[in-house]
């Protein structure tokens, strides 16, 4: 056996391990198409035989499907609000771009809804969770917790109310999360709202990611040029040393893993606070203080510790305890902890809270990222100057994966905020969110897999030409 091949089913293994338990948002963009019925699902076409699926369409006036609890809201119908109730459009019988015919068509109604889930009841946690957003304002924000109960990222989507509060399903849009390990709880944020169609299901077996069939091409590759160029003589070998195989193959992994994907920006303005994470990877994930450059405190504001303190800052536009007044040309570094985590975290989605009077309330910034292959190496990631109308209000911009991409940038060491040319010399500014998760190290069950694979790949082979000599 041929020493370069001796590591296939290793470097296979761990990096299986670490695609497998990512967690993936669905969240509409621009050109998503409204949820009109279930089919439009994007679980539809997920196979979840030797497993579980189940959709709840509150039709019975009641939150009865299996193993799942709720609370923020209620189920409502006709009776309760007439032609406002905003139920999934097919559920009255007919497509027609309202959602209510007669005394069909209901829907969850309330604040900010969040869904538990019973993995007694249910055998296993789900692994995917979809709901459909139907009525409401502002934008819409999912965020989902892992087995252990632990923040697993959130996403937000594009604006897509349309204003109406008559039934109208235009607007209509699916979230939903999956995660190979298991999901415990689902937070569906946008102040008052309505939603339907909670749709939840366990698949034993999770379908490969992109990155993995790609990965898998590569190191095929490998073994077939190996196997092909490798000529073996009695006091002279031609071949791919192990140790460079590795290295090559692993510095392949990092530069997959670290590419970061198209991005969307979204903007927003509202009268009143937009909420914010009081758990995002500014507030945990941290090796130590950030580093900072210029003047994060002009009028005596409390600087860089507000934009990571979880609070919304309260209704106030100035409140100068919780906002940062941010000069021209300053900008903060946050160094991730990879000693905790040495393979980097992945980035999902970043969010950025703005509020001041007129003259200090556009947010302009530029955002940079360095992996954990090359740290002082900054990329860029984006850039943004959403100025507000003259008129007194908390602004928001969103920065997120185009679809079909889990991640903006993933292997990241550090994440750097740059404010440029801020508006009247020093910008407002409430909080910086980043939602993310640490990359996965290889789990114990797949190193020893790997192992056992390893030991049968390198088992020692009579040489044929030897035995003829």
């Amino acid at each position: 056996m041929k020493p370069s091949r001796r590591l296939l089913p290793i470097l296979f293994a761990v990096c299986t391990a670490a695609t497998l338990d990512a967690a993936t948002f669905i969240t509409p963009t621009s050109t998503t198409t409204p949820y009109l019925q279930s089919s439009d699902s994007p679980f539809a076409g997920l196979d979840f035989s030797g497993g579980y699926f189940h959709l709840e369409n509150f039709e019975d006036d009641a939150l009865n499907t299996p193993g799942v609890t709720a609370t923020g809201g209620s189920v409502i119908g006709f009776e309760d609000f007439g032609t406002a109730v905003d139920s999934v459009d097919l559920d009255d019988g007919v497509i027609d771009g309202l959602s209510t015919t007669g005394n069909l068509g209901r829907s969850y109604f309330g604040g900010a809804f969040t869904f538990d889930f019973n993995a007694t009841i249910l055998g296993n946690l789900p692994t995917s969770v979809g709901i459909v957003w139907t009525d409401g304002s502002g934008l819409v924000s999912l965020e989902a917790f892992d087995q252990n109960g632990i923040s697993i990222g959130s996403a937000t989507g594009v604006a897509h109310s349309d204003g109406s509060i008559s039934g109208t399903t235009g607007e209509d849009r699916f979230y939903g999360v999956t995660h190979p390990s298991g999901i415990s709880r689902v937070i569906l944020s946008s102040g008052t709202q309505e939603a339907d169609h909670l749709q939840y299901g366990f698949s034993p077996i999770p379908e490969p990611s992109s990155a993995l069939l790609v990965l898998s091409s590569f190191v095929l590759f490998l073994r077939r040029r190996s196997t092909r160029t490798n000529t073996y003589h009695k006091n002279k070998t031609n071949y791919i040393p192990s140790v460079s195989l590795l290295a090559l193959s692993m510095q392949f992994i990092l530069h997959l893993s670290s590419a970061n994907a198209a991005v969307i920006i979204t903007n927003s303005s509202e009268t009143t606070p937009f909420p914010v994470s009081n758990s995002d990877l500014l507030q945990t994930s941290l090796s130590g203080p950030p580093v900072v450059t210029g003047n994060f405190t002009e009028f005596d504001t409390p600087g860089e510790p507000a934009l990571r303190d979880g609070n919304d800052g309260g209704t106030s536009i100035t409140d100068s305890l919780t906002t940062a007044i941010i000069a021209t040309d300053s900008s903060v570094t946050y160094a991730f902890n990879v000693g905790a985590n040495p393979l980097g975290y992945s980035i999902i989605n970043i969010n950025t809270f703005g509020a001041w009077d007129d003259g200090r309330d556009r947010q302009k910034i530029s955002i940079f990222y360095s992996t954990i292959s090359d740290p002082s190496t900054f990329l860029t990631l984006a850039a943004y100057s959403f100025d507000l109308p003259n008129i007194k209000s908390f602004s928001h911009v969103g920065v997120m994966p185009e679809a079909g991409d889990p991640f903006l940038a993933t292997a990241v060491h550090s994440i750097r905020f740059l404010f440029p040319d801020q508006e009247s010399g020093g910008g407002g500014y409430r909080e910086l969110d980043v939602i993310g998760q640490a990359v996965p190290e290889p789990s114990a069950i797949f190193l020893l897999g790997a192992a056992a694979l390893a030991c049968i790949a390198t088992r020692k082979r009579p040489n044929t030409k030897e035995i003829m000599r």
